[in-house]
Order: C-alpha cells, then sequence, then structure tokens
C-alpha cells in the first residue's frame, strides 16, 4: 500500500493507494473529509447533503471498491474537515495488478460547495502506477447535492463501466499507433503547455503558474523514458511517457541564462483532474487523424 502526505505551496494533500482495495479504516484515518457529518456552514439550505461515506458504502455494496483516495488541505483552515477529495474505484473482479492497463472509475466531491459529485472514466497503467483520466465528455458525469444523489452516483458509475470497454478499446487502438517524431514532440508542447496554464480560480488548492512568455523546459524533456519498456514511438506508450513526467515532475533543463528549472510535482486534486484530460483529449484527436489508417 502506497501512503504519503505530501506539502504543495504551503498546503498538504493526502494520498492512499492499495490495488487489492482500501478499508473503511484506511480512509478515515488518512482522507477525513469523506467522513465529514455536515456540510460547511456556508451551504444553503437548498444543499443536500449526503455524506460521501454515504456514496462510498453504496459504491462498495454494488461491487466498487475503493483502491486510491486524495485530499487537499484549502487555504482556510475552517474549510479542513470538508475539503475536496477524489476516490479511485474498480470493480470487484478487477483488483491487484494483474493486467497491464484496468479500467477505473474516479469520484470527486467535497463539503464545501466547491463541487459537485463529479464521476469520470479512468485508467491506471500498472507498469509505471499511472492513473490516466479520460477527456471524453461522454465519460463524465455531474450530479449535484440535491434529488437522490445516492441513486444517482450509483447510476452514474454504471453507465461508466459500459464506456469502459469502449475505452479499453481505445486504448488498444493507441498501441498501434507508431507516431512521427514531430507528432511525440507536438503532443509533449500541448501537455507542457496544459501543465502551465492551469487557473488556480475559484479552487481550494494552491496550483503553480507561470508569468514567463517562454516555457521552463524544453518540451522534448517530457519525451524521457524512465524505464526500458517504454522505449517505443507509440501514441499509448508517448501519452504514457509524458502524463508521468508532467504529473510526478523532476524533469530538469537550464534555461538560456544557465539557469536550471525543474518541472514539479501535480499534487492538487483540480489540476491532477485538468492536466490529465488535457493530456488524453489530445492523444485522442491524434488517434483519431491516424485511425483510418488502422487495419485489424
Amino acid at each position: 500500500m502506497l501512503y504519503q502526505t505530501v506539502r504543495t505551496r504551503g498546503s498538504y494533500q493526502h494520498n492512499v493507494r492499495n490495488n487489492n482495495g482500501l478499508t473503511i479504516e484506511t480512509l478515515q484515518k488518512n482522507i477525513p473529509s469523506i467522513f465529514a457529518q455536515e456540510p460547511h456552514v456556508s451551504c444553503s439550505q437548498k444543499y443536500i447533503y449526503i455524506p460521501t461515506i454515504n456514496i462510498l458504502k453504496g459504491m462498495i455494496n454494488e461491487g466498487f471498491i475503493p483502491v486510491q483516495a486524495m485530499q487537499a488541505k484549502p487555504r482556510s483552515t475552517d474549510r479542513l474537515e470538508y475539503a475536496k477529495h477524489l476516490i479511485r474505484f474498480r470493480k470487484f473482479n478487477e483488483l491487484g495488478l494483474s493486467n497491464p492497463e484496468t479500467s477505473e472509475i474516479i469520484l470527486v466531491n467535497s463539503h464545501d460547495r466547491s463541487s459537485s459529485y463529479h464521476l469520470m472514466n479512468g485508467v491506471f497503467r500498472t507498469v509505471c502506477s499511472n492513473g490516466l483520466i479520460s477527456g471524453d465528455l461522454e465519460n463524465n458525469f455531474k450530479v449535484r447535492h440535491s434529488g437522490n444523489i445516492i441513486g444517482e452516483v450509483i447510476e452514474a458509475a454504471y453507465q461508466i463501466v459500459g464506456y469502459s470497454e469502449e475505452t479499453m478499446n481505445s486504448l488498444q487502438k493507441m498501441k498501434q499507433i507508431q507516431l512521427l517524431p514531430q507528432e511525440r514532440l507536438l503532443l509533449a508542447e500541448y501537455a507542457l503547455k496544459a501543465r502551465y496554464n492551469i487557473s488556480d480560480e475559484d479552487e481550494d488548492e494552491t496550483t503553480e503558474a507561470t508569468a514567463e512568455k517562454e516555457l521552463p523546459i524544453p518540451a522534448s524533456k517530457l519525451l524521457s523514458i524512465r524505464r526500458m519498456e517504454d522505449n517505443k514511438q507509440d501514441l499509448f506508450t508517448t501519452m504514457n511517457v509524458i502524463q508521468e513526467n508532467v504529473m510526478k515532475g523532476g524533469v530538469s533543463a537550464r534555461d538560456k541564462n544557465n539557469k536550471k528549472h525543474t518541472l514539479r510535482q501535480i499534487n492538487g486534486i483540480d489540476q491532477t483532474v485538468k492536466v490529465n484530460k488535457l493530456i488524453w483529449s489530445f492523444a485522442d484527436e491524434l488517434k483519431k487523424i491516424h485511425q483510418p489508417m488502422l487495419t485489424f
């Protein structure tokens, strides 16, 4: 099991993962906002409060097991117990690390009005522990804090499961597509721009922004591989190499003044979701361009 507490510019984010499933006790110890017993005082009377733990138990009863959870610390300390949190689920029969890629359902919520229940389609890649998030809008569902929340969230989860086979087929197509060097660099450039142009407006998490007109490192650095298994030119592997470098950071370069810049790890929930989705979306566009040339 992986458990870490990471510091992001004055805020803390907790991140716990176990591919065999997380227990309620582990979540309660590490991700307290899941268990808030009431909404933040800023919520109006129209706000229907259903704690995430009720959703979580409903998902578990339907065979969706939590394998990862994250919580951010907001700028305001009075929102700590109500902060935005993210949970990744797998179907019970897909637990463990036996598959190279596994479908996951991602749930984002908060108890301070900063987020509705937001469900997305995800994929976990075992070799590098990459948690991908689909940028396909059809595979995303938002449930407002009103009406039959638990039922609507579970229904959305089953709809995402329905899309999961399509998503996995899409990944197989990406594996067949061999990219030209300029296409790989184009995907890296897009990912780097997405990394540095995420707005922190109306967010509870501190995001990193840059005022520089020139990006601090060349996009080609995002194509640096971390393991020999990724020494490939196909679209799927390229997307994962870029995504891993963007999300985990550590990539360095010197500018024209010989000043060293190092890409910092992304820890914020909002940035994690947005950057992931943007990288996926652009990779999917490249897939569509090449798709007429695929043979089966």
